[in-house]
């Protein structure tokens, strides 16, 4: 049932996806793309942290266990990072 509408717009329009033939390229990746994600201070991920979101502090030990989350979770921001970059249009605006 989810390939339903790739089916469709494939038979209709000769292409899987509108969206990502028209609107997205591979070569919007990059540095300031990243830097922007993190440290803008309209839409960065880092200036909003808040301190208790940090790691532990060095004099409490951390189990492999917790070891093992962060980096899966580092590993899952990395890859939304990178996902959301070959978008066009790259401004909260809306305009190209």
């Amino acid at each position: 049932m989810a390939l339903v509408p790739y089916a469709f717009y494939f038979v209709t329009f000769g292409k899987p996806s509108l969206i990502t033939a028209d609107y997205t390229n591979p070569a919007n990746i990059g540095l300031g793309r990243t830097a922007s994600l993190l440290f803008d201070l309209n839409q960065g991920l880092l200036p909003y942290v808040r301190c208790c979101c940090w790691p532990r502090s060095p004099g409490r030990g951390c189990d492999s266990e917790a070891r093992r989350a962060g980096v899966l979770a580092l590993l899952a921001l990395a890859g939304m990072l990178v996902g959301v970059q070959v978008q066009n249009n790259w401004n909260s605006g809306a305009s190209a």
